[in-house]
């Protein structure tokens, strides 16, 4: 019987035979370092990988923390990633004409035939996977 081991994030890309794969010590599990001479510090690029000189440093840069948000006083917030497009002054938002869209509980946005053909089509499925 052959044993596996997964490497990376899954998939079964990433596994492979235990007696191929390096023994863990307790040491390896204490805190993850880098081990290669040459590390990622972010997303991608070749302008993203850092010679691995400094054991303390790269540990430094592998650790993900949370980015600290500015609070915001007044009516200028922020959201997403960056960029002046996610930039929202809410006094503009609350002064903004927005047409307001109701539908009484009782009202379809379907017709009685496009209800029927969803039904059918719903049916179907459910045949299909009960084979």
């Amino acid at each position: 019987m052959v044993l596996y081991s997964s490497h990376g994030r899954g998939g079964v890309g990433n596994m492979a035979d235990k007696r191929l794969s390096p023994p863990l010590t307790a040491a390896d599990l204490v805190t993850p370092t880098v081990k290669t001479a040459v590390y990622s510090t972010g997303r991608g690029g070749s302008g993203n990988m850092a010679r691995n000189t400094d054991p303390l440093e790269t540990r430094m840069r592998q650790d993900v923390e949370e980015i600290p948000r500015r609070r915001f006083s007044g009516s200028v917030q922020h959201s997403g990633r960056g960029g002046a497009g996610n930039i929202v002054n809410t006094e503009d938002l609350e002064r903004a004409e927005i047409p307001h869209m109701t539908l009484d509980i009782g009202e379809s946005l379907v017709s009685g035939s496009e209800r029927r053909r969803s039904t059918e089509i719903i049916e179907k499925a459910k045949a299909f996977f009960r084979k």
